[in-house]
């Protein structure tokens, strides 16, 4: 049913305002009527559609009325049609100033009214819709998460978004506003200008990736576009940007990855080569030499002899620390023995490489034709996350190959005992010394589209004992093809099984400032083990210096306060040597022991016991808690010439369950609980959850360590471990060089 238009006729003569009812009623119109201005002003509302004024009225005319229906915010742009029988030049001109929109005449001639009505109402619907579309418009504008902004030919701005104004830091109030693009500091010192002026010279749209903020931190994608006149002149340019500043994050945070398992990699290769080239240089110098000065019995290069073994010994300890380092960073030597279809390895690389190949190009206007014929029930042996990581590099290195496009080929197919995965582009393709230089883990030449990655993957193709081979031709593409072995034995349930670390004789410190520990413990607990008695954390902290020791324990007697600042400058010590501290027992009265688990996080405690605890229980703790922390992983450092974010992004790598330990160079002790590849749960003090994650993530100096695992109280990190690291990034950028210090500390 279409909708009846609602008029208000305004007139001081009942039989003039009955006739014009009868007349709008004729039209199809709804008529609400009024017997003067004051009580046409209280009958407008939202469903008026036009208002038929007479000009003479008493107490308030007609052009008052209109007046007064103008400063309305709500109907000041109503059709006012005056009903007058004034015909001097000078009152019409009146009535357009008081508002009015048109004129008809007493006596009213039916047709000119039904015209003039109809008119008004069809321009007033037709000013209602294009005020909708432009509020909808603005809504999308001010809202849009994507900056926009237009300027004319000459680069004077007409609109600009909040989105773009974040972005490109520029204030949008009316004084300081951008007024012209090419004048404005902040769009010239990112690019914006220079776009404009290169879309201007050439016609056609321009797209870029630049830095948009005085730090760097924040990245878009700048589309520039030129519009263009009837005549095919441009007058003027649409800017928007798209925000990629997480991208940009996760890529670098990508890019340390691979770098950090390259090295990873390269380690793992060079320390066992460097390692035998020692033993052979003490064999065959040292020992040779001691035994040569024993036969002839010239003793004066004895104590050269001895420096240059100690040297040696130094550096062979050096390579071990090394080779744990690494082992952190870098997979198992040895694949986990589970089958799976390498045609779905490959279909899920492909997947998660779609953005390379598809999503990325599209944007550009470039199109990747993906040919892709995989073969079925072809079983490989090993860790399909890391083959996986094979294919998904592979592709990506193809993809970035074509910069203008062509065909992409994925194959698979078997050859004897073999799967044979081809990677096939139309790309750029090398030279002879680029594919020479295959492999090596910092080649990084757009040219060669094979990156760091390609060091990651050679190491995970040799522990899979496969093969990998590689056709180019400058100018005419690259063939990479990857071989596996196929298994048809089908994996069976193993056992489960404990590694049992052996222990023997600990070395145990213990602290008390009243001799307790030692009256209670000196005599029986000799037997088990070296043990260290000192009355102070002074003194203890001389004993850690002195001795190789593997687990301290304090009584009550010693303040929290004072435990703290023993566990802390432990810490320290041990973190500049690279070795993990060893772990602390607090020792509390059987009366405080309930209430003193909110304390354990403070004084930097691994386990408060009752003080009533009996010798073979108390060694017992002491032995596991020692075991723990040797079979954990043995990562320890000072912050600064370490990225606390890279020490994080390798835990979640390795998939290992452990619990990182940091510490500000005010004494604040952080703990950030990692598993199976997430940060679980954070705390810091009273603080618990993201907020402690960040505040851990975003120190730039203090010490770090990894100590044994402990299922923590709850989980309070809900986030992937990549986009808490991105966040924290964010903000450490945001915060400036003094993030996660605490001007309060008092430590």
């Amino acid at each position: 049913m279409p909708d009846v238009k609602k008029i208000l006729a305004v007139d001081d003569d009942g039989i003039s305002l009955k006739t014009i009812e009868k007349l709008l009623t004729s039209f199809g119109y709804d008529v609400v009527t009024a017997t003067g201005g004051p009580e046409a002003l209280g009958k407008l509302s939202e469903d008026i559609q036009m208002v038929l004024l007479d000009v003479v009225m008493p107490d308030m005319d007609g052009l008052e009325t209109a007046r007064q229906i103008r400063k309305h915010p709500e109907f000041g742009d109503i059709p006012i049609i005056m009903v007058t029988g004034l015909t001097r030049k000078e009152d019409r001109l009146a009535a357009l100033q008081a508002g009015a929109n048109d004129f008809v005449s007493k006596p009213l001639d039916r047709v000119e009214l039904e015209i003039r009505v109809a008119s008004h109402l069809k321009l007033k619907e037709a000013q209602d819709k294009r005020r909708e579309s432009d509020a909808r418009y603005r809504m999308l504008v001010e809202k849009s998460p994507v900056g926009i902004l237009c300027c004319s030919r000459s680069g004077e701005i007409s609109e600009i978004n909040p989105a773009a104004a974040s972005l490109f830091e520029i204030p949008l109030d009316e004084q300081n506003g951008p007024h012209n693009v090419f004048e404005n500091p902040e769009l010239s010192r990112t690019g914006v200008s220079d776009l404009v002026r290169d879309c201007l010279e050439s016609g056609e749209m321009i797209v870029k990736e630049a830095a948009v903020s005085k730090h760097g931190d924040k990245h878009a994608r700048l589309y520039v576009v030129p519009v263009h006149e009837k005549g095919g002149g441009i007058s003027g340019f649409q800017i928007v940007a798209e925000d990629i500043s997480d991208q940009k994050r996760a890529e670098e945070l990508t890019r340390r990855r691979t770098r950090l398992r390259a090295l990873a990699e390269m380690a793992m290769g060079s320390v066992k080569h460097f390692s035998e080239s020692l033993k052979e240089i003490e064999e065959q110098v040292v020992n040779t030499g001691l035994a040569t000065v024993q036969t002839t019995g010239d003793s004066d290069i004895t104590p050269s002899l001895n420096k240059i073994r100690t040297s040696l010994h130094r550096a062979s300890q050096t390579l071990r620390l090394l080779e744990k380092f690494a082992r952190g960073y870098a997979k198992r030597d040895t694949p986990a023995e589970s089958a799976f279809n390498f045609s779905d390895a490959v279909r899920e690389a492909l997947e998660s490489t779609k953005p390379t190949w598809k999503d990325e190009p599209s944007r550009n206007a470039v199109k990747i034709d993906l040919q892709c014929d995989l073969v079925e029930e072809c079983f490989v042996e090993g860790e399909r996350a890391d083959v996986v990581e094979v294919v998904a590099n592979l592709i990506r290195n193809a993809a970035e190959a074509m910069p203008h496009g062509g065909k992409l080929r994925i194959v698979t197919h078997r050859d004897a005992d073999q799967v044979v995965l081809d990677v096939q582009d139309e790309g750029t393709g090398m030279t002879e010394a680029q594919v020479k230089r295959l492999g090596s883990p910092f080649l990084t030449s757009k040219e060669s589209h094979v990156g760091l990655g390609l060091a990651v993957s050679l190491g995970i193709i040799r522990r899979h004992r496969g093969s990998f081979s590689i056709t180019s031709k400058q100018g005419r593409g690259t063939t990479i093809s990857v071989k596996f072995l196929l298994t048809v034995r089908r994996r069976e349930e193993g056992g489960e099984y404990t590694l049992e670390i052996p222990l023997s004789n600990p070395k145990i410190l213990f602290v008390d400032p009243d001799d307790g520990i030692k009256t209670k413990f000196s005599g029986e607990a000799q037997a088990q083990g070296p043990i260290y008695f000192v009355r102070s954390a002074v003194e203890a902290v001389q004993m850690v210096h002195e001795k190789n020791i593997d687990a301290i324990v304090c009584s009550e007697a010693i303040p929290a306060t004072r435990v703290a600042d023993l566990s802390k400058a432990v810490i320290a010590f041990c973190a500049g040597k690279g070795t993990v501290r060893p772990p602390f027992i607090v020792l509390v009265p059987d009366a405080e022991f309930e209430q003193s688990g909110n304390s354990l996080s403070d004084v930097c405690a691994d386990k408060i016991l009752r003080k009533s605890v009996e010798l073979p229980d108390l060694m017992q703790i002491i032995l596991q808690e020692v075991r723990s922390a040797v079979s954990g992983p043995r990562m320890a450092g000072s912050l600064g010439h370490v990225d606390i974010l890279d020490v994080v992004q390798m835990m979640l790598l390795s998939g290992q369950q452990l619990v990182l330990e940091v510490i500000s160079p005010e004494g604040n002790r952080g703990l950030l609980y990692i598993s199976n590849g997430q940060i679980c749960h954070a705390r810091r003090g009273a603080l618990d959850g993201e907020e402690a994650a960040y505040w851990a993530l975003g120190l730039r100096s203090g010490f770090f360590a990894a100590v044994a695992w402990s299922e923590p109280e709850r989980t309070s990190v809900n986030k992937p471990g990549e986009t808490v690291l991105m966040e924290a990034a964010r903000r450490r950028d945001e915060d400036g060089p003094r993030a996660g210090v605490d001007p309060d500390s008092s430590f």
